[in-house]
């Protein structure tokens, strides 16, 4: 018994690190501070990044009592380009997110041979105490509901393209006569919109995720108002949405346009495999500018490849 009682002892006393007597040890040194160069986290060292071959400036709409800020990017050749050259021109709504995607977009399918060298023009809001959604959401939207009673404003946005932002843009750069209008989710709304209520304003059109449900379903509506001889010029229409978004109204939209057999117009559908609201943007931006130009050229091969 009086074994047993040392032996706890002594294992108590292990567990509890008095076993043997502790061996010094060495307190390792702090980290050096770091350079007095190096910023804090969150403050860039730098000026801001800004896209090679754009400007920017703002310009107010009397049409709307907006501000907004434009960027044009140039194509490379822009510069060098014989005295006379022309360019399309593709206007960007939403680009405070879709400019920077649209570019390397543009300029890819471009290389590829599949479409012209371009001007891009990028429409997004001056905005103040955060208000960029609300901006946005009057401005894109054909009409008001009962739980957007300020909304509603696309007529007077369509004035302020055509009387404010294109006249700026031809009489400003090579600006030819052939404009695409692309937009995204609420935006896309305008392209759809524009493309049945002015359809002399631009001939390529590219929508992502268009809410077609919008005012009870009102592109429906316009779609079987517009007149029955068609488009009076070529024009080209391109839509995706995201597949993981599961709704029919896109494809349901798209069935209603190739019943119509509207003369003059091609429109494109497409649903994105795997993807939602937002990622499938990039996807739309690549094949509606193939579907809107449409040179019929095969795709360049890597150099190297036979």
């Amino acid at each position: 018994m009086k074994t047993t009682i040392i032996c706890l002892a002594l294992a108590v006393m292990q567990l509890s690190g008095y076993s043997q007597p502790a061996k010094a040890t060495q307190t390792p040194a702090a980290p050096a501070a770091a350079p007095a160069a190096v910023p804090a986290a969150g403050q860039p060292a730098g000026p801001p990044y800004q896209l090679a071959g754009t400007e920017t400036f703002e310009l107010p709409s009397p049409e709307t009592g907006n501000t907004y800020n434009i960027v044009v990017g140039v194509p490379s050749d822009y510069a060098s380009a014989p005295a006379g050259k022309t360019y399309p021109v593709i206007y960007v709504i939403d680009a405070q997110w879709q400019f920077p995607l649209m570019g390397p977009i543009a300029g890819a399918v471009n290389y590829d041979g599949q479409m012209p060298p371009a001007l891009l023009v990028g429409i997004s809001w001056k905005t103040t105490n955060d208000n960029l959604m609300a901006l946005r959401d009057k401005d894109m939207t054909p009409a008001a509901s009962k739980s957007r009673p300020g909304y509603g404003h696309a007529e007077k946005f369509q004035d302020f393209l055509r009387h404010t932002l294109i006249p700026r843009i031809e009489s400003h750069y090579r600006a030819g006569p052939h404009r695409t209008l692309t937009g995204c989710s609420t935006s896309s709304l305008l392209v759809l919109h524009t493309m049945l209520t002015q359809p002399d304003l631009f001939q390529g059109y590219i929508c992502s995720s268009p809410p077609i449900s919008w005012d009870n379903f009102a592109l429906n509506t316009l779609l079987d108002q517009f007149p029955p001889d068609g488009f009076k010029q070529d024009t080209r229409a391109y839509m995706t949405c995201g597949a993981l978004e599961n709704s029919p109204m896109w494809s349901d939209f798209a069935d209603k346009v190739a019943r119509k057999n509207l003369k003059n117009l091609r429109f494109g559908f497409e649903s994105v495999s795997n993807s939602g609201h937002a990622s499938e943007n990039a996807e739309c931006y690549t094949r509606g500018l193939q579907f809107v130009f449409d040179t019929n050229a095969p795709p360049k091969a890597a150099s190297g490849n036979p």
